[in-house]
């Protein structure tokens, strides 16, 4: 999505790079297709198998940063994206992230810490049942997101500047420097086991648990910041 927002300002500075196809491998993730028609709808797209050869006279790869640092463009484009979104004149929303995806780590009390966030007005969703301009729409109008680390969770970088983000694990920087670039606070809850990363050596799925009592805690902390 970052490098697509940066094609995006370079098409809008140069209209004619619509000309050039975006080359997309034939088992590239549905979301990519999704997230090209949103972003670039004037630009032709063309799926090739991983085994195709290809003569190109001219290929263009856009960069976006390195190790979830950005760049000041996707800052401005993330701003444009955005704010046709948010929601002015009505209260912030609350968000909890419930992850619902197959994957190696399980939050097995996702429920418990579901009910304890909706006491302080917490809503919560399924990032994945939405379509893309519902996740836009969603966290381009919350000042406080809770959620598994995760992709998921990941969507804060369509929240303002200013929101509040905790992170219940921690697996790599990614979150940290969203919440830098986007000038937003970013805390982590650890499982009681501590964090919980992919290990190749363990099979199955790993269930761990966040301590309701420090849940409920660290969630007082949060809201009271201002």
């Amino acid at each position: 999505m970052p490098r697509l927002l940066v094609m995006r300002a370079a098409h809008r500075d140069n209209p004619s790079l619509a000309a050039i196809p975006i080359i997309l491998p034939s088992n590239a993730p549905s979301y990519a297709l999704k997230w090209i028609s949103l972003l670039l709808p004037d630009f032709h797209v063309e799926t090739k198998a991983l085994q195709d050869v290809l003569t190109v006279r001219r290929l263009l790869i856009p960069g976006w940063g390195s190790r979830f640092v950005y760049s000041d463009v996707v800052q401005d484009e993330l701003e444009l994206l955005t704010t046709p979104y948010r929601q002015e004149g009505i209260p912030r929303k609350r968000i909890f992230v419930d992850r619902r995806v197959q994957s190696y780590r399980i939050l097995a009390n996702s429920q418990a810490l579901q009910d304890i966030a909706a006491s302080y007005g917490f809503e919560s969703i399924s990032p994945e049942n939405l379509t893309l301009e519902q996740q836009i729409a969603l966290f381009a109008s919350a000042d406080d997101v809770i959620g598994e680390f995760s992709s998921a969770l990941h969507n804060s970088i369509f929240s303002p500047a200013g929101c509040r983000v905790m992170a219940m694990n921690y697996i790599t920087e990614c979150q940290s420097r969203i919440g830098n670039f986007r000038k937003q606070r970013v805390g982590y809850i650890l499982p009681r086991e501590g964090p919980i990363s992919f290990d190749p050596s363990i099979k199955g799925e790993r269930h761990f648990e966040i301590d309701p009592a420090t849940f409920e805690r660290k969630l007082n902390i949060m809201l009271k910041r201002q």
